[in-house]
């Protein structure tokens, strides 16, 4: 994954569960991906989706990558789990983690709008 997270321009946003690593060992700053538990408590996060929400608002502004390294998944929420929650496309794989984009949204379909037939009116004479 460090040869992927050195390939992408300096100013790509990278969400991760290793914004350790990214920083000390590839010089690039990255924000962390929003956990389900609080580390010290390690009860669950109250504040996990609100922090998912604002994550997938700034993918979607800024374009970026989610950046998962499989030997440090007890960190954050695992791809599945983020998978579940908001949409996304597989852009790397590699044997030590994967990167991920939004998904692009899908449209909706729209409804067709209703169309009455009126039967033919007759017009009865007297």
């Amino acid at each position: 994954m460090g040869r992927f997270v050195r390939s992408l321009p300096p100013d790509t946003v990278i969400y991760t569960n290793a914004a350790d690593y990214l920083y000390l060992g590839q010089r690039r700053f990255g924000k962390p991906i929003p956990r389900l538990n609080n580390p010290s408590t390690r009860r669950p996060d109250t504040q996990y989706f609100t922090k998912l929400k604002l994550m997938r608002k700034d993918l979607a502004k800024n374009g970026g990558y989610i950046v998962y390294f499989t030997a440090l998944q007890w960190r954050t929420a695992s791809p599945s789990q983020l998978s579940s929650d908001i949409p996304l496309a597989l852009r790397h794989a590699a044997h030590d983690g994967a990167a991920y984009q939004l998904a692009p949204a899908k449209k909706r379909a729209r409804p067709k709008p209703a169309t009455t037939e009126h039967a033919p009116t007759t017009r009865q004479h007297p």
